[in-house]
Protein backbone atom coordinates (compact mmCIF):
# COMPACT_ATOMS: atom_id res chain seq x y z
CA UNK A 1 0.00 0.00 0.00
CA UNK A 2 1.15 3.57 -0.66
CA UNK A 3 2.24 5.19 1.97
CA UNK A 4 -0.33 8.04 3.09
CA UNK A 5 1.04 9.91 5.92
CA UNK A 6 4.48 10.53 7.27
CA UNK A 7 5.14 12.97 10.68
CA UNK A 8 8.41 13.34 13.16
CA UNK A 9 7.49 13.73 17.07
CA UNK A 10 8.15 17.22 18.42
CA UNK A 11 12.15 15.88 19.71
CA UNK A 12 12.15 14.55 16.14
CA UNK A 13 13.75 10.99 17.29
CA UNK A 14 10.71 9.46 16.01
CA UNK A 15 9.40 8.85 13.09
CA UNK A 16 5.67 7.56 12.20
CA UNK A 17 4.63 6.05 8.42
CA UNK A 18 1.12 5.24 7.64
CA UNK A 19 -0.21 3.13 5.41
CA UNK A 20 -4.05 2.38 5.06
CA UNK A 21 -4.79 0.86 8.67
CA UNK A 22 -1.50 0.63 9.85
CA UNK A 23 1.10 3.04 11.26
CA UNK A 24 4.88 2.03 12.41
CA UNK A 25 7.10 4.04 14.72
CA UNK A 26 10.82 4.42 13.50
CA UNK A 27 13.58 5.51 16.34
CA UNK A 28 15.87 7.80 14.03
CA UNK A 29 18.89 7.68 16.24
CA UNK A 30 18.78 3.84 16.84
CA UNK A 31 19.98 2.17 13.45
CA UNK A 32 19.98 -1.99 13.01
CA UNK A 33 22.98 -3.09 9.96
CA UNK A 34 22.76 -6.01 8.28
CA UNK A 35 25.93 -8.34 8.11
CA UNK A 36 28.67 -6.61 6.44
CA UNK A 37 27.20 -3.27 5.66
CA UNK A 38 28.18 -0.21 6.40
CA UNK A 39 24.71 1.88 6.02
CA UNK A 40 22.03 1.05 9.09
CA UNK A 41 18.16 1.10 8.56
CA UNK A 42 16.19 3.09 11.42
CA UNK A 43 14.71 0.69 14.28
CA UNK A 44 11.07 -0.03 13.94
CA UNK A 45 10.05 0.35 17.72
CA UNK A 46 6.07 -0.08 16.77
CA UNK A 47 3.58 -1.20 14.56
CA UNK A 48 0.01 0.20 15.35
CA UNK A 49 -2.87 -2.41 13.48
CA UNK A 50 -5.68 -1.94 15.64
CA UNK A 51 -7.58 0.09 13.44
CA UNK A 52 -10.08 -1.66 10.98
CA UNK A 53 -10.06 1.55 8.75
CA UNK A 54 -7.49 3.85 7.34
CA UNK A 55 -5.92 6.13 9.59
CA UNK A 56 -6.37 10.09 8.66
CA UNK A 57 -3.97 11.58 11.30
CA UNK A 58 -1.30 10.71 13.86
CA UNK A 59 -0.14 13.04 16.49
CA UNK A 60 2.81 12.86 19.19
CA UNK A 61 1.74 14.55 22.36
CA UNK A 62 4.18 17.59 23.19
CA UNK A 63 6.83 15.40 25.41
CA UNK A 64 6.49 12.37 23.05
CA UNK A 65 5.47 9.84 25.34
CA UNK A 66 2.41 9.05 23.87
CA UNK A 67 0.74 8.57 20.02
CA UNK A 68 -2.85 9.43 19.01
CA UNK A 69 -4.52 8.02 16.26
CA UNK A 70 -7.52 8.22 14.15
CA UNK A 71 -9.60 6.54 11.62
CA UNK A 72 -12.48 7.42 9.03
CA UNK A 73 -14.33 4.92 10.98
CA UNK A 74 -14.56 7.57 14.16
CA UNK A 75 -11.82 5.71 16.10
CA UNK A 76 -9.52 7.45 18.14
CA UNK A 77 -6.95 5.60 20.08
CA UNK A 78 -4.29 6.38 22.10
CA UNK A 79 -0.24 4.62 22.14
CA UNK A 80 2.76 4.81 24.67
CA UNK A 81 5.77 4.76 22.75
CA UNK A 82 7.41 1.68 22.41
CA UNK A 83 4.06 -0.58 23.89
CA UNK A 84 2.31 -3.16 22.21
CA UNK A 85 -1.00 -2.33 23.09
CA UNK A 86 -3.24 0.60 22.67
CA UNK A 87 -3.18 2.70 26.23
CA UNK A 88 -7.16 3.67 25.67
CA UNK A 89 -9.53 4.67 22.56
CA UNK A 90 -12.97 6.81 21.63
CA UNK A 91 -15.03 5.24 19.38
CA UNK A 92 -18.02 7.49 17.33
CA UNK A 93 -19.11 5.93 15.05
CA UNK A 94 -20.70 6.97 11.44
CA UNK A 95 -18.74 10.24 12.05
CA UNK A 96 -15.30 10.01 10.53
CA UNK A 97 -12.32 11.30 12.90
CA UNK A 98 -10.19 13.34 10.18
CA UNK A 99 -7.64 15.20 12.26
CA UNK A 100 -6.03 14.87 15.38
CA UNK A 101 -5.25 17.90 17.82
CA UNK A 102 -3.17 16.97 21.34
CA UNK A 103 -2.63 19.78 23.84
CA UNK A 104 -0.70 17.96 26.63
Amino acid sequence: QPVSLVKYSNGGQYLAVVTGKVAQVFHCFSKTFASGSLTGESSRIMILCDHIAPITDLAFLKDDSQIVTSASDGSVYSWKVGAVTRDSEFVCKGIPATLVAVSK
